[in-house]
This record gives structure tokens, C-alpha cells and sequence, in this order.
């Protein structure tokens, strides 16, 4: 009785309800915001170029991609995923980034052990990410699958090797799921090997596993990571020239720049100081033996993220590398007085997928996407429970918070979908003409370029394929007019 009447308590203090209900609340309002932005995307950039690798045999297709991994980079597995499913329609995709990000939510949550206060820090740190990020990674077809597939695939490994030997006859879906999350992408598979050693090395390599399980495991891990990490097209990509043409040296520093300046500190990522100074303050509210002190921590924590939202950017500045200080100390700091193994896990894999990213000439706004989704798991570790009806206002506030930001994403992605429809209709009816009235041909940019990736009149590698997509001859000239005279 007394057992039964001390969860009760829990339960009015604003803990889980059950182990899963709240998790599953937060995954259902992912997956109807998620679709609310999906159902009006189409296809971009990269879109066209892997449509046009040849689905004529499976032995054209798969040596196609094969060509990709020598030259290119290693990430086979999620670019034969990405060319299958641009042969299905659009809507399947649709659904399943979706599901995927309803996922996420979930296990992020499941791995936070998170409840309501706990999902609220989950639920924000996943789907706060804003269109400056999700246009390169989340909203359009092959970038998803280089960035939420595989960040779905590593969370799902977590999971289940948290998990353990409580999965009984399903155990053997660990090693399984890190196979296949490290063989994805590069920022994958260091977050693997980064989570396979925090959660197996501290128990004399097997952790909660089986010693057989455990060596299976942490050989799949490696050869997954090895296939992606040691593939020959990714040293191929090592020796072309960075941002500046500079040497190795250059790129990485250059890179690094980027990453502090237009990655962290960008319009769509520096919300996330608000979050990361919420969270940290609760913590040590609750953690301080003086009110003055955790106090004083929040003054200092607000200001801090008042620096980070409202700072031109564009430079290091003082102002950004003391923001950057405090936070990261504040946060370190968590990790060590909670001695929370999970969250000290999130908080590296957060960085290593950035690091991992530094000498590749190739970077951008999508390669945040994996450190937000991590960061989201050590929010939900650091943030302790609530009262629950502190608890529901801050779950109310993560939700409507996420749904501003994705319903004004739908609304510019349905405004890029209808110039979209316009041009397919003036393709159509041009692809019929004669000869001689096909020498020209008049299309119409989209209203933001914001609310799609990587337009053929912006790129000319991808102008070569749209044009190879619709069949559009190199001596058409192709006039790109305003929005405007489509209405």
C-alpha cells in the first residue's frame, strides 16, 4: 500500500504517467507538425541527380552507387535508400519523414527517461530547428536521408543498448542497429562508436550485455563506422580545396569559423541558448544548497541567452565567445554534479558530430541537425521534473513553440509547392510543342528560396539535371522570371 501510495505522489508531483504515455503524446504532435510542412515539399537539388542514376537493372542501379562510394563519400547505404524512394511517390516519403521525426521525438524521450517537464526540454530540443536548418537536412527528400534518417537509426541504437539484456529474444537487434546507423553517414558513426564506448567500456566491455553480444556489437559498430569513415570517396573529397582553396589547415579552421559563427549562433539554432539557459537553471535550482546562488545562475543564464539571440553574428566576437563559455562550463558542469552517464554521452556525441565534420570541404547549416537532436536528449537528462502543472505549462509552451515554427515553414513550403505546380504545367505543355517553339523557355523562381534547396537557377550542377529530369535540351534557354507574373 505504501508503495502504491508513494507513485501516486509521484505521479501529482508531475512524473510519468506510464512509461510511454508521455512519450508517445510528444511523438503524435511531431508527427502532425511534421506533416503539416511535408505534405507541401517537393523535390530539390540532389532530388533530380538521383533520379537520373539508371533503374533500367538492379545491377546499372547498384553500380551507379557504387561509383558514388569510390569517388564521392561512403554513404552508400542511405543513397540507395534516398534513389528508392524518389521512385515511389512523393507522399510516401512524405509519411515516413514524418514517422521519422516522430521517432525521434520518442526515443529521445525514452532515452531522457523524460516525463512531462523532461519531454517539454525533449520536445523543444528536437523540433526547434527552424527552416535555416531544416531546408539543408530535414525538408527534401535525399537530404533527409543523410541527416534524420541516420540521426533516427543512432537514437534507435541507443535505445535498445541501454536497454540491454531487458529485450530478451530481441537483443540481437543491438548489434543489428549499429551496424546499420554507423554504416549511414560520417556524423553517425562517430556518434556511434561515441555511445557504443560510453555505454560498454565502463563495465569491462560489455555492459549490460552478454560478453558474446557485447564483442558482436562493438565489431558491428566497426566495420559499419569503417565503411563510411574509410571510404575510398571520402579521401577523394579530403583533397579538394576548401571554402578559401587553402590547404588542410585552412579548411579546418575555416570550417570551424562557420560552424561557431553561422551554425551555432544562426537565426534558426540560437533559440536553443533559451532552452539549453532554462534547463541549466532548473538544474541548479534544484542542485544548490544556496537560493541566492541558483539565483544568480539564472540572472546570469538569461542575459546569456539574451547575448546569443540578439548578437549581430557574422564574426567571432567577445560577446559570442563569452556566451559560448558560460554555457559550455554551465553545462560540463551538470555533467559532472548529476554524474548522469547519459547525459555526459549526449553532451560529447553533440560536439564529436561536429569536429568529425571539420575537414570535409563540403559543410553547412544540415550538419547541425545531429548536435540539436543530441543536445535535446541532455536537456531532457539535466532538466529535473516538475510540479505537474509546471510541467504542462512547459510542455505547452515546447508545443506551441514548435508549432509556430513549423506551421510558418508549411506556409512558405505551400507557397514554393504552388510556383512548383506552375512550372511542371508549363513544362508539360512545352515538352509537347513544336520544335521551333521550344527554343525558350519560361519558368518562375520560387517566392523564397528559403522554403526549398539548391534551385536550378542557383546551382549549375543541378541546373544540368533538372534539365536532364524534364528532358530540356542544353540550347534551350531557360528565362527564370519573378514569382509574381506566375499569379
Amino acid at each position: 500500500m505504501e508503495r502504491k501510495n508513494s507513485k501516486l505522489r509521484a505521479y501529482g508531483a508531475g512524473a510519468r504517467l506510464t512509461p510511454l504515455a508521455m512519450p508517445l503524446v510528444f511523438s503524435l504532435a511531431a508527427v502532425v507538425l511534421t506533416l503539416c510542412v511535408s505534405r507541401s515539399v517537393t523535390l530539390y537539388g540532389d532530388d533530380y541527380y538521383y533520379l537520373s542514376i539508371p533503374f533500367t537493372s538492379a545491377r546499372d542501379f547498384f553500380a551507379a552507387h557504387a561509383r558514388n562510394y569510390l569517388n564521392d563519400n561512403g554513404r552508400f547505404v542511405v543513397h540507395v535508400l534516398a534513389s528508392l524512394f524518389l521512385r515511389a511517390d512523393i507522399c510516401v516519403w512524405r509519411v515516413f519523414l514524418a514517422f521519422e521525426l516522430g521517432v525521434i521525438v520518442f526515443l529521445v524521450c525514452r532515452v531522457a527517461d523524460a516525463g512531462i517537464a523532461k519531454g517539454a526540454a525533449a520536445v523543444a530540443g528536437a523540433l526547434l530547428f527552424g527552416v535555416d536548418v531544416g531546408r539543408e537536412s530535414v525538408f527534401w527528400l535525399t537530404g533527409s536521408f543523410n541527416y534524420v534518417y541516420p540521426a533516427m537509426l543512432s537514437l534507435l541504437y541507443w535505445h535498445l543498448l541501454r536497454r540491454g539484456k531487458a529485450l530478451g529474444g530481441a537483443r540481437f537487434l543491438i548489434p543489428v542497429a549499429g551496424l546499420f546507423s554507423a554504416a549511414s553517414v560520417e556524423q553517425a558513426a562517430v556518434i556511434t562508436v561515441v555511445l557504443t564506448l560510453a555505454e560498454l567500456l565502463p563495465r569491462g566491455g560489455r555492459g549490460a550485455l552478454s560478453a558474446k553480444l557485447g564483442a558482436v556489437t562493438i565489431a558491428a559498430v566497426t566495420v559499419g563506422a569503417a565503411s563510411v569513415l574509410l571510404a575510398p570517396g571520402n579521401f577523394a573529397r579530403l583533397g579538394v580545396s576548401g571554402r578559401g582553396g587553402g590547404s588542410l589547415v585552412a579548411l579546418i579552421r575555416d570550417n570551424a569559423r562557420y560552424l561557431f559563427v553561422s551554425g551555432l549562433f544562426s537565426p534558426g539554432v540560437r533559440l536553443y541558448a533559451v532552452v539549453l539557459a532554462i534547463a541549466l537553471s532548473a538544474f541548479f535550482f534544484k542542485r544548490a544548497r544556496s537560493r541566492v546562488v541558483s539565483a544568480l545562475f539564472g540572472v546570469a543564464a538569461a542575459i546569456a541567452a539574451a547575448a546569443a539571440v540578439f548578437c549581430p553574428g557574422g564574426a567571432v566576437t567577445p560577446e559570442l565567445l563569452t556566451v559560448t563559455a558560460f554555457f559550455a562550463s554551465a553545462s560540463l558542469a551538470a555533467v559532472i554534479l548529476s554524474k548522469d552517464k547519459t547525459a555526459a554521452a549526449a553532451l560529447f556525441a553533440a560536439g564529436a558530430s561536429l569536429i568529425v565534420m571539420l575537414p570535409l570541404p563540403t559543410l553547412g547549416l544540415r550538419n547541425i541537425l545531429f548536435s540539436l537532436f543530441y543536445s535535446a536528449v541532455f536537456l531532457a537528462r539535466v532538466m529535473p521534473e516538475l510540479p505537474r502543472r509546471a510541467g504542462v505549462a512547459a510542455a505547452v509552451i515546447a508545443l506551441a513553440a514548435s508549432a509556430a515554427i513549423m506551421l510558418s515553414a508549411a506556409v512558405g513550403y505551400a507557397s514554393s509547392a504552388a510556383i512548383d505546380a506552375v512550372n511542371r504545367s508549363i513544362l508539360a505543355k512545352w515538352s509537347k510543342a513544336e520544335p521551333d517553339g521550344r527554343r525558350e523557355l519560361v519558368l518562375f523562381r520560387m517566392r523564397d528560396d528559403k522554403y526549398g534547396w539548391s534551385m536550378p537557377y542557383n546551382s549549375n550542377f543541378h541546373s544540368y539535371y533538372y534539365r536532364l529530369y524534364f528532358g530540356i535540351p542544353a540550347e534551350t534557354e531557360i528565362i527564370w522570371r519573378a514569382p509574381d507574373a506566375a499569379d
